[in-house]
């Protein structure tokens, strides 16, 4: 047995994601987007309103394709490093740069992804309570 062959799982779920993740920003539904309105609010039946309640925001919508795109560099800097590593056989410094590309990164992706939708989204949170503070006061 190849001990090269523990990372390929790993090369074939970043390759995954980043297809997936390039389809949702080519299909104008941002990955990232569809995730964080789909956690904030999860949805069954009414996906139109649904998808509209968030698309017809432009600069939330571009802080998620923003987003996206980071997700997309930290699943291609982890093929584009550890790859080249496989195929020359390096099966130490492979198993390091997983380390290191590994949570560390993540967390980075984590960090960045917040610090770029934190601000759209956090304004459309005070945008929605302001209507709905409206919107009871029209009805008293």
């Amino acid at each position: 047995r190849d001990a090269r062959n523990y990372y390929l799982p790993g090369f074939l779920t970043n390759g995954f994601w980043i297809i997936v993740l390039a389809a949702s920003l080519l299909a104008r539904m941002p990955g990232i987007g569809l995730l964080v309105e789909y956690l904030r609010r999860p949805v069954v039946s009414g996906w139109r309103q649904w998808l509209a309640s968030w698309r017809g925001e432009p600069e939330l919508v571009r802080a998620y394709n923003q987003a996206t795109l980071v997700w997309i560099a930290v699943f291609a800097l982890r093929l584009l490093v550890q790859v080249p590593l496989y195929l020359a056989g390096s099966v130490g410094l492979l198993g390091a740069a997983r380390l290191i590309l590994g949570l560390p990164l993540f967390a980075l992706g984590i960090w960045i992804s917040w610090l770029l939708i934190g601000g759209p989204y956090h304004r459309r949170q005070a945008d929605q309570a302001q209507t709905d503070q409206e919107v009871h006061a029209d009805h008293d």
